[in-house]
């Protein structure tokens, strides 16, 4: 059996045996393939350039789920990819994903940066005007269905924003519906007291004795002298006072 030779200068082995490599890139997901029309959270991780067989230019999209909770918490870490072919026929697929960023094909041809150097999913890019991929790049999506080689896989239906949580829009109306119910018990104000009436005219009246004027009280002598007024009690100081109460392609 004849044995391969490659020349040294053709296949540097030290640097390929001494090259570094991400291995970390992708988690395996082993979960179910959720249902269509199932609306999940999560945030497009990386975005790619890269060419579709005709050689039209198309971004590649990983969207992975992230934060579910209820009955899709056990769809996190799915990954979703998405081809989006830079053709008119195509604009259905990739218009959806720039609106929902706020990016247009200007700011693709003009605005686009790439990572220094291709990986192997094409070139990575890490910035689109203002846009980046990542964590911060959170949104959901509606998932659809499709076949390919005869396994279903999950494809984006729909590019939508983050729904807010429920349990916070639940806690925030208990707080505003006790402050309301606070400020109105404050505003509640006890009613006057019941006035008695007077003893009608030619009625009850005071009997002569009470008539009688009460003596004249003397007056006082010079060395009399009148208590001082009491004095208004110290304001206290400031914090001091008391509280008062596609041109569809396999992913790779």
């Amino acid at each position: 059996m004849p044995r391969l030779k490659i020349d040294d200068d053709e296949l540097d082995i030290d640097e390929l045996e001494n090259a570094e490599y991400d291995d970390t890139r992708y988690e395996r997901y082993d979960g179910e393939i959720p249902p269509k029309d199932t609306v999940l959270v999560g945030y497009v991780k990386s975005a790619w350039l890269t060419e579709t067989q005709a050689g039209d230019r198309m971004i590649k999209v990983l969207f992975v789920a992230d934060g579910n909770t209820g009955d899709e918490e056990d769809y996190n870490g799915l990954p979703v990819w998405e081809n989006l072919a830079l053709t008119t026929k195509s604009k259905f697929k990739w218009a959806p994903f720039f609106n929902q960023f706020g990016l247009t094909v200007r700011m693709f041809a003009k605005q686009t940066m790439l990572a220094a150097e291709d990986d192997n999913v094409g070139a990575p890019i890490t910035k689109i005007g203002k846009w980046s991929p990542g964590e911060d790049s959170r949104c959901a999506i509606v998932t659809g269905r499709e076949r390919y080689n005869g396994a279903f896989q999950v494809r984006v239906a729909e590019w939508m924003d983050e729904p807010e949580d429920d349990e916070d829009e639940e806690e925030l109306d208990e707080e505003e519906l006790e402050e309301e119910e606070y400020e109105e018990e404050e505003e509640e104000e006890p009613p006057p007291p019941a006035r008695t009436r007077r003893a009608a005219s030619g009625k009850g009246t005071a009997s002569p004795a009470t008539k009688r004027a009460a003596p004249a009280k003397p007056a006082a002598t010079k060395s009399s002298t009148r208590k001082p007024a009491p004095k208004a009690a110290a304001k206290p100081a400031r914090g001091k006072a008391k509280a008062s109460g596609y041109d569809d392609e396999p992913p790779f």
